[in-house]
């Protein structure tokens, strides 16, 4: 008696070892499983094995791109793209960071390739909820843009920092070119981020010391079109037509400006006086506008021209807003907008 329970003293304790390693097995599998599920995915029951999250893609969204520099109605979607997935109906879930593939496609397990490369977002949603549709029935899906592709572009010309620049996918001129005047502040990975892209402001004192041709750069395409952007007006104007979109492979040259350059200004009753950059598409209209339009006091419909010819001096006096709107600036011409010196009175009782 004595011997057995010596014995079951031995067995007892073993027994329960073996218990609790077998728990703690099962506990890490059990964990282990947990871990290799998807990131913020809640499915049904009957799909938690079907669908994933592209963890890589994911983790390159979580910092998710201020929506104010797209335009979603005419975004296109392109290699690089990030995009999410969101379920409901029939099955509920989420799928997020499916990036779309150097094929153009995006992958979805048991749904199958679908390709999205070149069309609108409002395109490709419908063509995958119509994929999704087919394999899971009474189940629709919304699709988002995460975060955008990024591009090369070349930054040439006599400025500070030339070469290539990744930019995000239709990111407008200003933009694409602020680290040509003014390197991020961080490298690597840091270095283009929505949050830097929201703080890239131009110096006044930077626009206004005429170093740099911002009203004529040249942008050429790779299909051989060539655009020109006016930077001064869009910063002045808000003027998107000076501030076009850069598109992948852009070359975008800006050079120095100097001052046997060409100029024209706008002066008299006028918020800001300016000299500026002459551009042959100039227009009085549009000078007034980058100056900040007339003041009070000004004269209506009424401009005064200077020009230098052969023959000296020339001025031109013009008192109709169709005349005003059909004159033809010339390089160097000078435009200024006369006082009405009655609104100017005042009175004293």
């Amino acid at each position: 008696m004595l011997m057995l329970i010596r014995v079951l003293k031995v067995i007892i304790p073993v027994t329960l070892l073996l218990l609790a390693g077998t728990a703690v097995s099962l506990q890490a599998q059990e964990t282990q499983e947990r871990q290799r599920l998807p990131i913020g995915l809640q499915l049904g029951q009957s799909i938690e094995q079907n669908l994933f999250v592209d963890e890589l893609g994911l983790r390159l969204a979580m910092e998710k791109f201020y929506e104010g520099f797209l335009d979603i109605e005419t975004y296109k979607l392109g290699t690089g793209d990030l995009l999410g997935i969101s379920l409901h109906g029939n099955i509920s879930g989420s799928l997020r960071g499916i990036r779309v593939n150097s094929q153009g496609t995006i992958i979805i397990p048991e749904i199958g390739v679908i390709e999205v490369s070149g069309m609108l977002l409002d395109e490709a949603g419908e063509h995958i909820n119509r994929r999704i549709g087919e394999k899971l029935p009474d189940t629709e899906a919304s699709v988002y843009l995460e975060q955008p592709r990024t591009i090369k572009i070349d930054v040439v010309g006599s400025i500070p920092h030339t070469g290539p620049q990744l930019i995000f996918a239709q990111t407008r001129l200003d933009q694409a070119i602020f680290h040509a005047f003014f390197p991020p502040a961080t490298t690597g990975a840091g270095a283009m981020t929505p949050q830097l892209m929201l703080a890239n402001k131009y110096p006044a004192e930077f626009i206004e010391s005429h170093e740099f041709a911002l009203r004529n750069i040249t942008i050429d395409r790779r299909d051989g079109t060539r655009l020109n952007g006016d930077l001064i007006r869009y910063l002045r104007t808000g003027d998107e037509d000076a501030n076009p979109v850069i598109q992948e492979g852009d070359i975008v040259s800006i050079n120095r400006f100097y001052d046997y350059n060409p100029r024209v200004s706008v002066s008299g009753a006028v918020n800001r006086p300016l000299e500026l950059e002459y551009r042959p598409d100039d227009s009085i209209e549009r000078l007034i506008r980058m100056a900040g339009g007339t003041t009070h006091d000004a004269a209506d419909a009424s401009v005064r021209i200077t020009r230098v010819t052969e023959e000296g001096l020339q001025e031109t006096v013009l008192d109709d807003s169709a005349s005003i709107s059909g004159f033809n600036l010339e390089p160097n011409d000078r435009v200024i907008i006369p006082f009405d010196r009655r609104k100017r009175a005042t009175q004293n009782v």
